[in-house]
């Protein structure tokens, strides 16, 4: 019980300090500017090896956030800064220190912030951006020496299309990258390949 307390009290400062930079950004940017709210989920065949080192692996995530259009620093891209949860995430991946058998983990996460750039075309927009979380995995991952609380961050690259007069569909390419960045006694790490379908409403 005490370590769900402290769990939840972590989780509330980190949104906490998240609305307070939210409102920072908000003050710098135009009170009439956009606002959308996106639902995506994703999944992942295969893991590679680059930042981290944990072969064989198929994921699986969902997220909710949304975006605030802020000032561009780009001629013709609209930038919009982010956040949102992420309600499930799963990884099925060979644990070596059990002879690479397979495990099946889950979690949960939050974003606390990204950043989203648009290029509007014709008849379709390109997207592109990053966002960085925290994660809270289920039980010690990808290995006994290694952590339930995990950071992750992921790029993207999407190709976005109408659909409804305030409805956008997007499929994309996300990189999504987790580990506990050397905070535990191993750090094995996973990279995903993600296939991803999102839903934009403006």
């Amino acid at each position: 019980m005490q370590k769900r307390l402290k769990v939840a009290l972590w989780l509330l400062s980190i949104i906490i300090a998240t609305t307070q930079a939210s409102n920072v950004i908000a003050q710098n940017s135009d009170s009439n500017s956009i606002i959308y709210i996106t639902t995506n989920v994703g999944y992942s065949s295969n893991s590679v090896l680059f930042l981290g080192k944990t072969p064989d692996t198929q994921s699986f995530f969902s997220y909710i956030g949304f975006g605030k259009e802020i000032k561009s620093p780009f001629e013709g891209i609209k930038t919009y800064v982010t956040r949102g949860i992420i309600p499930f995430i799963e990884f099925s991946y060979p644990k070596r220190d059990e002879g690479s058998r397979r495990d099946l983990v889950s979690g949960f996460g939050i974003s606390p912030i990204g950043y989203t750039f648009i290029k509007p075309f014709k008849n379709f927009e390109v997207e592109t951006g990053i966002k960085s979380g925290f994660n809270l995995i289920n039980k010690t991952f990808p290995t006994d020496k290694g952590r339930r609380f995990n950071y992750s961050f992921d790029i993207k690259l999407a190709v976005q299309r109408q659909i409804l007069p305030q409805t956008y569909l997007s499929l994309g390419y996300k990189f999504h990258h987790i580990s506990n960045a050397q905070t535990g006694s191993e750090n094995p790490g996973i990279d995903s390949n993600f296939i991803y379908f999102s839903i934009k409403q403006f």
